[in-house]
């Protein structure tokens, strides 16, 4: 018995065929994950993903980059928006030269200008819900 279909290949998910190739997720996710955050500004999504490691497990904790708006389609001079937990938003904002400083370092260029700060919970679904606001 045949479980050929109309393009030659052995049912609806064969590899090889134009129609129903199956593709991993662990494919997909990569890109889906860049594309989700360049609209969200983050020319680099390495900026987010190792936002621990730019800032320090300190800031991490207490904070989370939500969106950078950069002036007149250029990819230098932006504002990075990060949620900060309630009182440490103070501590964050005397910090927020030597933050700048580090992400531009990871960055290898001068790509931010400023932090523009948002007082409210940290988690990564609160800094992603805020982002879509």
């Amino acid at each position: 018995m045949s479980n050929s279909g109309p393009s030659g290949g052995v049912g609806p998910g064969t590899a090889g065929t134009e129609r129903g190739v199956a593709i991993a997720l662990g494919q997909l996710v990569p890109a889906m994950i860049r594309q989700a955050l360049w609209r969200r500004g983050f020319f680099e999504p390495a900026l987010v993903t190792h936002w621990g490691a730019v800032v320090g497990p300190e800031l991490a904790g207490r904070t989370a980059p939500m969106r950078i708006v950069f002036p007149n389609r250029q990819r230098s001079g932006g504002v990075l928006h990060v949620r900060v937990d309630g009182a440490f938003a103070v501590e964050l904002q005397h910090m927020a030269p030597q933050v700048v400083e580090r992400l531009n370092a990871f960055c290898g260029y001068a790509a931010l200008d400023r932090l523009a700060l948002h007082q409210g919970p940290v988690g990564s679904a609160a800094a992603l819900d805020g982002a879509a606001r």
